[in-house]
């Protein structure tokens, strides 16, 4: 088996192709280095050498390469590709050690040149660009060609839209002289990425990041290209992690001990692969040396006046005065337009966060105090925050019933997948991590279970937690960031918590949502348009929007309810929602694993102060996961459904009355933005009703409504109107609702 050049130095170029009909590879241009000894069996150019490297039954298919003594295929350059595609490969060329061309069978066809330029400065360069474009100029025209490979070229920021060099090297003119000769497109250069996903290589001698590799395009296919980026090749430390994991454990541990060691194993990795970022502090500007030599010229005229007092040398010392003023805004406005260079550059990269920060450090904007809440010890002021959230998070809500029956079949007959976990499931879910993010308590950043090849690991805690109930104790641990909510920000009224967890388990709990939400959905209330994929507030916003004008243009009676919970998710049933996920045929093996999920569930404060102890979390879903709010809108969704319980045509607004058999009457009850409900009534005592009914059924799931935010909005209505909230407070009545 072929061994890649060094996985800390390298990253895999993908590109994403779509707009015609010939087969898409997963491939990458592989070059491969050898040593003269290695010759001794050289395969020849007309046979090509099949490679299955066991990376998603891909194969990588070569023919400049060559086998040595050991039968290992060495050298040259290759194309990796998947078992599909590989069944529409058509046919392969060996144009000479570091050219190969592969055409696939479609419509149209396509074709995939490989290469692997020789270093920047190498005598050959230019011989092999040459042969680079004869090679581009066989190709036919219409077929779909796709040149990739390691270019060692750099392309300056004068060149192309997007690059990562700020000069072109020689190879990048020779590139740049190959693609314009045979009508190619640099498709890395063609939108713009962050940094890092535009550098390919980064040398193992000084750690020099570098962007060297490339994806060309023929030109008339340049807008079938969707995507390029370069993507972490992080087997270096998926080895150190591996290996030490595999070290710490012996077989026998408990899911919690066996990912406290996963912990460990990444927290020594990372000690020992990740650079420490360093602090940069801000230079004075009255240290710049500018400042320091007019300074001292300055003081010299003083000196000299005091000396010899007379015109000339008081006017020296004026002038000289005069100077550190000219000095001082000479330096000031340099440093302007370089932070303002910045500014442009961390918005190239996407950095808006960066770009943010240098936006208030030119305009001297201060972050303000948060957190410092009145206190007279840290001690103190963390039992603050402690109180607060434990207060808000750690008590069970009041129920209106607090029966253990079962609940009615909600729906039927829906059949979600319940077996093993699978490698592919755990693809999909990763797809949802973003870069970057806050890791956990665990402190596992987002980033390792995206790039580093762990899914086995993963694999085995997520079966677990179906098979065998089983979970690590880290899984419930989150911790609370305090964000202000504006007001008096020594209170803590006036702070609201981010949830950091485990990424795992939000992997854990996405596959569950994955499972759920493709079966689940097509049947919940088509009026709920919050947390489900495809559907979007802003459409109720419009439809409200329209009705409103409907209702004023023909003169129509209405009632709008607005109605808000208090604290909606963090007060949730817990028991009753997992009766209600039963009811809505939630799978037995689904639904323990869910349950186990909401066990003993705790959470810290991580304040100004410092951190607060663990409080257990009663109620409420998960804050921050990435099922909660599906399983949110699930139970809104049985909530609704015993608020109307079949009385859609009385309790509902009228678009329009029947007209016939076939053109029944149309009817609209509410239109829902996730927690935020607005309902829809022709009268006065309909709306009461329907505020009665959902009061007495979100009270049995947990909710309450909060009567001191729900209002109402009438049309036509004669006066006067009044509505009463069910703890006995009169609604308020507005005339817009934003």
């Amino acid at each position: 088996m072929p061994q890649a050049p060094p996985p800390t130095t390298r990253q895999v170029i993908h590109g994403a192709f779509g707009g015609h009909a010939g087969p898409h590879p997963y491939l990458s241009g592989a070059s491969r280095r050898s040593c003269p000894e290695d010759r001794e069996t050289q395969k020849s150019s007309e046979e090509a050498i099949g490679i299955n490297l066991g990376l998603e039954n891909c194969t990588l298919i070569t023919t400049s390469a060559w086998r040595n003594t050991q039968g290992t295929a060495v050298g040259g350059v290759g194309i990796l590709v998947n078992k599909q595609t590989e069944k529409s490969l058509a046919e392969v060329n060996s144009v000479n050690m570091r050219i190969m061309v592969a055409t696939f069978n479609g419509n149209p066809n396509t074709t995939v040149i490989s290469n692997y330029v020789p270093v920047e400065g190498s005598v050959d360069c230019e011989t092999h660009y040459n042969k680079l474009s004869e090679t581009c100029n066989k190709i036919p025209k219409h077929n779909f060609l796709i040149e990739c490979g390691d270019f060692n070229a750099h392309i300056g920021e004068k060149d192309a839209p997007f690059t990562y060099h700020e000069n072109t090297n020689s190879n990048g003119s020779f590139l740049l002289e190959h693609a314009n000769e045979s009508n190619l497109a640099i498709t890395n250069t063609l939108r713009r990425k962050k940094k890092g996903k535009l550098r390919t290589y980064m040398s193992d001698m000084n750690g020099r990041k570098t962007q060297i590799d490339y994806i060309l395009v023929n030109r008339k296919w340049k807008n079938s290209v969707h995507n390029v980026e370069a993507f972490i090749a992080s087997n270096q430390y998926t080895i150190e992690v591996r290996n030490r994991f595999t070290g710490l454990c012996t077989g026998e541990e408990d899911p919690t001990e066996r990912y406290e060691k996963l912990i460990k194993a990444n927290r020594d990795t990372a000690e020992k692969l990740v650079p420490r970022r360093t602090k940069v502090t801000k230079r004075s500007t009255s240290n710049h040396p500018l400042i320091v030599e007019a300074r001292k010229e300055a003081q010299d005229a003083f000196n000299q006046h005091q000396h010899t007092p007379n015109s000339v040398n008081e006017e020296r010392w004026r002038i000289s005065k005069q100077k550190i003023q000219t000095v001082y805004r000479d330096i000031e406005e340099r440093e302007l337009d370089s932070l303002i260079q910045e500014v442009e550059k961390a918005d190239e990269r996407s950095k808006h966060g960066e770009s943010w920060k240098l936006i208030n450090r030119i305009t001297g904007r201060k972050a303000s105090r948060q957190g410092i809440l009145r206190g007279k010890t840290k001690e103190e002021r963390r039992q603050k925050w402690f109180s607060h959230f434990q207060t808000l998070l750690g008590e069970d809500p009041v129920r209106a019933t607090e029966d253990d029956v079962d609940l009615e079949p909600i729906l039927q007959d829906i059949c979600i997948d319940e077996s093993d976990f699978t490698v592919d499931e755990i693809k999909k879910a990763k797809k949802s991590l973003s870069d970057g993010k806050q890791p956990g308590p665990d402190d596992i950043p987002p980033a390792v279970w995206k790039y580093c090849d762990l899914d086995d690991i993963l694999l085995e805690f997520t079966n677990g937690l179906l098979n065998k109930n089983e979970k690590p104790n880290q899984w419930s641990e989150i911790d609370l960031i305090p964000v202000p909510k504006g007001g008096d920000l020594s209170d803590t009224a006036n702070y609201r918590g981010i949830s950091l967890a485990a990424i795992a388990a939000k992997l854990a709990n996405k596959m569950i949502l994955n499972r759920v939400q493709q079966e689940i959905d097509p049947h919940l209330r088509p009026c709920q348009n919050g947390f489900r994929p495809g559907r979007s507030t802003t459409a109720h916003l419009l439809a409200l929007r329209r009705l409103i004008e409907g209702v004023k243009s023909h003169n129509k009676k209405a009632i709008i309810l607005y109605v808000d919970f208090k604290k909606a998710f963090d007060s949730i049933h817990r028991p009753t929602m997992m009766k209600i996920l039963k009811a809505y045929s939630i799978p037995p093996k689904l639904l323990s694993a869910i349950k186990r999920m909401y066990e003993n569930t705790l959470a810290n404060v991580i304040s100004p102060d410092g951190e607060t102890e663990l409080f257990e979390i009663k109620a409420g879903v998960l804050q921050g996961d990435t099922l909660a709010p599906y399983l949110f809108a699930i139970v809104l969704d049985y909530v609704m459904r015993k608020t109307y319980a079949g009385m859609e045509n009385e309790l509902g607004f009228t678009l329009h009355r029947q007209r016939s058999r076939r053109n029944p009457a149309m009817i609209v009850t509410d239109l829902d933005f996730a927690d935020d409900l607005a309902q829809l009534n022709e009268e006065m005592d309909q709306a009461q009703e329907v505020l009665n009914r959902l009061a007495t059924e979100a009270e049995r799931v947990g909710l309450c409504c909060n009567a001191k935010k729900t209002v109402f909005q009438t049309y036509n209505q004669e006066r006067p109107i009044s509505i009463q909230a069910k703890n006995g407070e009169w609604l308020k009545e507005v005339d817009n609702f934003n």
